[in-house]
């Protein structure tokens, strides 16, 4: 578990530095969080540096949450710094949330060219736990081999945008490339989910186009809830499904 670090019913505050290259790889075990693992009613603050680089097994592990792993009623408060060029085996290649859990990202913060053999390339979000975007926080060049190439809210999930911008981020599959939603959406104030797409290919400078334009997938009779005005420069594309 958090193979760069482990906080279990505890409080950690990261000011700078780098958790980097950490790779948790044994097949048939828990190696889920290859940067950071959070967990039992737990608090991380991240208000500077990097989790960049790590891995939370193979694609052939059923592992998840490259960067950051958090779950049993724990919080992930990221209001600077980055989360860049993780992956993971099954789900969440930057970050993974369940289990009453909650993270969110805010400030100038970002969640940037991560990876997943899964759902959830930037962010996976499941079982009653709950993320929230603010701010000029960004989830961008991020993809999944499955669904949400950005962010993957599963049935029991929820995410609250009120700022920030998802651009640039890929599904291989028929998932949407932005965000993907089985569970609950609601948006609010700048919200931006531009420019991602299904099946495209990176460019140099790391964002994903090509395919076809895909933003936000809702699934079955799923919503996007808006709970509160919208600002001029807010825009949103939608597929329902």
């Amino acid at each position: 578990k958090g193979c760069g670090a482990y906080v279990n019913g505890g409080t950690f505050h990261l000011y700078g530095g780098t958790f980097s290259k950490n790779i948790g790889h044994n097949i048939g075990q828990n190696t889920n969080g290859g940067g950071v693992y959070v967990e039992n009613s737990s608090t991380f603050y991240m208000y500077g540096g990097s989790i960049t680089d790590n891995i939370a097994g193979s694609t052939n592990d059923y592992t998840d949450g490259g960067g950051v792993y958090v779950k049993n009623y724990s919080t992930f408060h990221m209001s600077g710094g980055s989360i860049i060029g993780n992956s993971s085996g099954s789900c969440g290649g930057g970050v993974y949330v369940e289990d009453n859990s909650t993270f969110t990202l805010s400030g100038s913060a970002s969640i940037t060219g991560n990876w997943t053999n899964g759902s959830g390339g930037g962010v996976y979000v499941k079982s009653y736990s709950t993320f929230e975007m603010h701010d000029n926080a960004s989830i961008t060049g991020n993809s999944a081999k499955s669904q949400g190439g950005g962010v993957h809210v599963a049935w029991s999930g929820t995410f609250h945008m009120s700022g920030g911008s998802i651009t640039g981020n890929n599904a291989a599959s028929f998932g949407s490339g932005g965000v993907c939603v089985y569970g609950t959406m609601t948006v609010s104030g700048s919200a931006r989910i531009t420019g991602n797409v299904n099946d495209g290919s990176k460019g140099d400078n790391g964002i994903y186009t090509g395919g076809t334009a895909s933003n936000v997938r809702l699934v079955g009779r799923t919503t996007i809830t808006i709970d509160g005005p919208l600002t001029e420069d807010s825009q949103i594309g939608v597929s329902l499904y």
